[in-house]
């Protein structure tokens, strides 16, 4: 509290004064060192598809649930459905090691008032255990928290270079951090996880559960000049959005998607779709996801954001019956833009397992946290 007091103070200050302070016994110069380094401390975890890790107690479910009240249109019915989306991660269980490991209970699905005009018909619900962490790449072994911890504060004549004469409390934090990740070698993310859930539409007419495993991998480019920062392809229609609000094109290091790949053992016994064209109750899966989130313009002081995810589902061997049904192959993408005051519209195409058909769908949603 202290420091943001004594910020928020001294960015009043005409550039004079800023030059008089002595460099060590700035109050200044300490609180701008000190926001500056916590803005690269924080742990970077890999965000999985669909996913905002959560943090509530285990047997509350509702702390951390993420809720997307929507009125969605499919191409194929025509009808406006209403319903609402979901998603959380709860941690159930205690470790040694919170910062590497950690076990939890994942559910994310979408739900329609009428279920029989949904067009996205697919819920999960698991429990994994994951192992994280990341890695700097370069000759130097340290950390990125060993790094931030010997970054200096700024000196007098530095800040005093920093500030344009504007009251905005965190100009000279930015400015300064802005200088400082351009020391940061890039990041490389990554997980791994073994889990097992069930898969079911919403009125668990069909449904199969699934074991396996998968491992995650992102990189983050921390300097804007490094070639993962200027050459994202990912970030460009997030990079086009920031352009036309005004500022320049450039693609972000920081908005490389999440990667994952994974191999499941499917048991589709209560799968109706499947047994009405195969006895093989049992089948190999592999599976490849991929998602993004970057910041497409600030409207308002609220910074809105670009998402898209994609996921693609493989049966390995598959028999006739469902090659000729052509259910031993899904794949769904979904785009997403937020809007000012909680509401978001997507744009998904393609299908998920255990529906029939592809289709294509346009939805305004709005948010709930709890």
């Amino acid at each position: 509290m202290h420091a943001h007091t004594t910020l928020a103070l001294a960015l009043t200050l005409p550039t004079a004064v800023v030059h008089a302070q002595t460099p060590d016994g700035s109050d200044l110069a300490k609180a701008v060192g000190a926001a500056a380094r916590a803005e690269f401390t924080a742990p970077a975890l890999l965000d999985r598809v669909h996913e905002r890790p959560g943090s509530g107690r285990p047997l509350r479910l509702l702390e951390d649930l993420h809720v997307r009240l929507q009125a969605q249109q499919s191409s194929s019915q025509g009808e406006t459905a209403l319903g609402f989306a979901f998603d959380f991660a709860k941690p159930i269980g205690t470790s040694e090691t919170p910062e590497s490991e950690s076990f939890d209970l994942v559910a994310r699905g979408n739900v329609a008032f009428d279920s029989a005009s949904n067009p996205d018909d697919f819920t999960t619900v698991m429990l994994r255990a994951r192992w994280f962490g990341s890695t700097m790449l370069g000759d130097d072994e340290k950390s990125r928290s060993e790094r931030v911890a010997e970054f200096a504060d700024p000196t007098a004549e530095e800040l005093a270079e920093l500030d344009s004469g504007s009251s905005d409390v965190g100009r000279l934090t930015r400015a300064w951090a802005e200088k400082l990740e351009r020391t940061l070698p890039t990041e490389v993310v990554w997980d791994g996880e073994l889990h097992a859930g069930l898969e079911t539409n919403q009125t668990f007419g069909s449904r199969q559960m699934v074991f396996g495993l998968s491992t995650g991998v992102r990189p983050i480019a921390w300097n804007p000049e490094a070639a993962l920062s200027r050459w994202n392809p990912f970030d460009v229609p997030a990079a086009a959005l920031r352009w036309l609000a005004g500022e320049p094109f450039r693609t972000s290091g920081r908005a490389w998607p999440t990667f994952v790949a994974g191999l499941d053992v499917v048991d589709a016994s209560s799968n109706d779709l499947r047994g009405a064209v195969t006895n093989d109750e049992s089948y190999l899966r592999a599976r490849l996801e991929a998602a993004t989130r970057s910041r497409a313009f600030t409207l308002g002081g609220e910074e809105l954001h670009f998402t898209a995810a994609w996921r693609f589902f493989q049966e390995l061997d598959a028999p006739a019956g469902a090659r000729q049904a052509d259910i031993d192959t899904t794949s769904h993408l979904a785009l997403g833009l937020e809007l000012p005051h909680g509401f978001e519209l997507v744009y998904s195409a393609g299908r998920m397992p255990l529906d029939d058909q592809d289709d294509s769908v346009f939805a305004i949603g709005y948010h709930l946290d709890f």
